[in-house]
């Protein structure tokens, strides 16, 4: 992905450094709070794909000003593809374990359940760090080499889970997925020495408690791997500093947005008290009960302050190590043949289709072992000239759109009177308009037009496109607060999407052109 090149072309002797300073932390905080909000409706690894897709394209704008558009859509789309990989991971126990009625009080369980949510979501950001750094720091990674690498993280996974996520023997009939190898007979029940989900030790006497399988254990020898090669043999300095940005800004994210929810569980009236304080000091500002009065959804304010928490920390990260992404004017090639590409992209867009929008049983053997669905995209992004823009744009809508199609028959009316209207305006258009759009852009991306252009527009479109179909999965929560559960966070990601859309529209709105990628056939003259 480009030659190893060591200098910057950072402008330090303009103002540039100082916007970024500014722009960079707050418009990836806007692209986390409303992309994370977001991947709350959809969950697991496809709704992750949305705010690493929103951070990338944020950050790639702000930061690759002078990229091409090829390197600039694989930056964006490996942030995707990496963010995604930690939704396998169980956690609605571990946040249980701090504000859960029966729990409510229990300190220890509180400490535990915290430590728990920062292991987990520092993992899950630390592969996006890892893979935006990837994406922004010049090394070359060739298909074949990231193949390899893949091939070495999924051996990985399976060797972490083995050490530190086993025995798992639950004493229910929950399945066991199959690279546990765990017994199940009746009446055993078996669990890691570290274990954050919630089980017997926490509540003994609760009926029907059912611990789930955890698999931290082998994303964290995944990811200790996947430093370990880009520090050590790829030399890659800015991939290895924002693995550590990205599990920070997860770690924190997740605690501290948990640690909002929390707040509620434990002292359910202190917004009334807290109504109170400002009231009190701006009576004509805030009138009395005002934020009682505003819809709260505190799952997904939590989600959301994860989110913002992320995207400020990757985006903070990434300005204080922009010396150490490439020049604009590094070269990118294109190693994989288009043939085999297609063939490649038809395979994955079925795969993800069937595991991520129809639920199809028959994936769990490979979907659900760590890192196995991220090695097909991430082997083409690198490698590939058209999945970089697929990747980026409809296949992180593929089962947004999907899933947004299905909520219209939750209450088995499908097939109904409005079934057509539903299947084009939740699926097909936006579908169609960002399959359009990632042929265009591919084709200008040819012809020379910069990956900030791309970037600028690859955001817009993405964040109007993924907040309409959200409003949708919300039950359109028209109207100004107050109103119900949805409408404060739609409230807020309204704000975000403005936010990302004005700073797209007036920063950096001089752009030089770059020169067009070729093949390695044509580069060759063959």
């Amino acid at each position: 992905m480009g030659d190893a090149r060591l200098e910057s072309t950072f402008d330090e002797s303009s103002s540039s450094a100082l916007t970024l300073f500014f722009a960079a932390p707050l418009m990836g905080a806007a692209a986390g709070g409303m992309g994370w909000g977001i991947r709350g409706q959809y969950g697991h690894e496809w709704g992750a794909m949305v705010p690493g897709a929103l951070v990338g394209f944020a950050l790639v704008f702000l930061f690759c000003r002078r990229a091409t558009s090829l390197r600039a859509a694989r930056a964006i789309a490996l942030t995707a593809v990496a963010i995604s990989m930690g939704g396998i991971m169980t956690y609605g126990q571990t946040v249980g374990l701090t504000h859960d009625s029966e729990l409510v009080g229990n300190l220890e369980a509180y400490r535990w359940g915290m430590v728990g949510l920062f292991v987990k979501g520092g993992l899950w950001i630390g592969f996006g760090g890892t893979f935006l750094g990837i994406g922004l720091g010049g090394k070359r990674y060739g298909w074949k080499e990231m193949l390899i690498l893949f091939v070495a993280l999924v051996v990985l996974g399976i060797v972490g889970i083995q050490l530190l996520n086993r025995p798992y023997v639950p004493g229910s009939d929950r399945a066991v997925p199959w690279y546990f190898f765990s017994s199940t007979e009746s009446g055993e029940r078996a669990l890691p020495s570290i274990y954050f989900s919630d089980h017997w030790y926490w509540e003994p006497d609760k009926e029907g408690l059912d611990p789930r399988p955890e698999v931290w254990g082998g994303l964290l020898a995944a990811l200790l791997g996947l430093l370990a090669y880009v520090s050590l043999i790829k030399k890659d300095k800015l991939a290895r500093n924002m693995t550590f940005f990205g599990v920070l800004g997860g770690g924190l994210g997740f605690t501290l947005g948990q640690a909002l929810q929390a707040k509620h569980s434990w002292t359910p009236d202190w917004l009334t008290e807290f109504d109170h304080t400002l009231h009190g000091w701006m009576p004509g500002v805030y009138p009395e009960e005002f934020f009682s009065l505003m819809g709260w959804n505190w799952w997904n304010m939590m989600e959301t302050t994860f989110g913002l928490v992320m995207g400020f920390v990757l985006g903070f990260g990434l300005w204080l190590n922009r010396r150490l992404v490439a020049p604009g004017d590094t070269e990118d090639s294109v190693s994989i043949p288009p043939v085999v590409e297609w063939v490649l992209i038809i395979v994955y867009t079925v795969l993800l289709f069937l595991w991520g929008v129809t639920r199809y049983k028959g994936m769990e053997f490979m979907a659900a072992l760590p890192l196995a669905m991220g090695l097909l995209p991430v082997v083409c992004i690198v490698g590939g000239r058209y999945m970089p823009y697929l990747q980026a744009l409809p296949l992180v809508t593929l089962s947004i759109a999907g899933i947004t199609l299905k909520f219209a028959g939750k209450d088995g009316n499908f097939f109904g009177e409005y079934y057509v209207t539903d299947t084009f305006l939740r699926f097909v258009l936006p579908m169609g308009i960002m399959t359009l759009a990632a042929y265009w852009f591919e084709r200008r991306g040819r012809e020379g037009q910069s990956g900030c252009t791309f970037a600028r527009y690859g955001l817009i479109l993405s964040t109007v496109t993924y907040f309409s179909l959200n409003f949708v999965a919300f039950g359109f929560p028209w109207g100004p607060l107050p109103a119900g559960g949805r409408h404060t966070n739609c409230w807020i990601f309204l704000r975000c999407m403005e936010l990302l859309i004005f700073g797209a529209l007036l920063l950096h709105r001089s752009e030089p052109r770059v020169t067009p990628l070729t093949t390695e056939k044509e580069r060759s003259g063959a």
